[in-house]
């Protein structure tokens, strides 16, 4: 093959190695003024930097416009119930480089509690008949279920936030109580203690649910962390200061 001809079919190479790269995803239209608005109901808002907030506004932009809603029982999701819902979900992905959450596709909301049939079976090997009522699940790495009274209340302050367990639960997709990112030597210097604490004593704001595994521990703490900050750090000085060093989020802060 003569020069000319190599130089011809490198450029073809390069024309189509150019074309197959991998492509960013467009970045999401900004939120308009009355849905920016809507974030100062996150009881957090007020202990946000600026650069967390406006941080914020792009992450719900871009979790509203790449993750399907749906409506479960009749309801039906309108654009404001959307942007609350993913505002609580980003506060837990505002260090994360860009969209949050890029495994999840769903979330599913109900006008309620939800019954579900759960087929695992309990630490003895028995699995129940009896059908179970919730308020949230995550599904796999792809879909959130959510109880949207449950997820108002969060807004007025209510220490459990349906939206941040579950989405805990996706920060930790293998179930070890650990989000992705963590030093897991570090992580479990400071967490294994305390679960163990958990089951022996309890806690006055760590929910015993927590009790149940590592993952359930994970995701009752976020909850903690993010609705009950203060309260959080006098109790549990340690187990706050690694999460605020992991999220970025100074909560407790007057």
């Amino acid at each position: 093959m003569t020069g000319g001809l190599l130089l011809l079919a490198a450029a073809a190479v390069g024309v189509l190695l150019w074309a197959l790269r991998p492509r960013r995803p467009a970045p999401p239209p900004p939120l308009p003024p009355a849905e920016q608005a809507l974030l100062q109901r996150l009881p957090q808002y007020a202990q946000l930097s600026a650069g967390q907030r406006e941080r914020l506004a792009e992450q719900v932009a871009a979790f509203v416009r790449d993750k399907d809603y749906y409506g479960c029982n009749g309801l039906q999701v309108d654009r404001e119930m959307a942007v609350l819902l993913a505002a609580q979900a980003c506060l837990l992905s505002l260090r994360e480089a860009g969209a949050p959450y890029p495994q999840l596709r769903s979330v599913l909301v109900y006008p309620g509690a939800f019954v579900v049939h759960d087929p695992e079976p309990d630490e003895l090997g028995i699995v129940s008949d009896e059908p179970e009522e919730r308020i949230g699940e995550s599904w796999d790495a792809q879909r959130i279920v959510v109880s949207w009274p449950d997820a108002q209340q969060a807004l007025a302050g209510s220490p459990v936030n349906v939206v941040v367990h579950e989405c805990a639960h996706q920060l930790d997709p293998l179930g070890q109580g650990r989000p992705e990112g963590a030093d897991p030597q570090r992580w479990a210097a400071v967490m294994a203690p305390a679960y163990e604490a958990l089951q022996r004593h309890g806690s006055p704001v760590i929910d015993e649910y927590g009790c149940e595994s590592p993952a359930e521990f994970f995701a009752v703490l976020c909850e903690s962390y993010v609705q009950e900050p203060a309260a959080l750090q006098q109790a549990h000085p340690a187990l706050y200061a690694e999460l605020e060093r992991h999220f970025g989020l100074a909560l407790a802060a007057t």
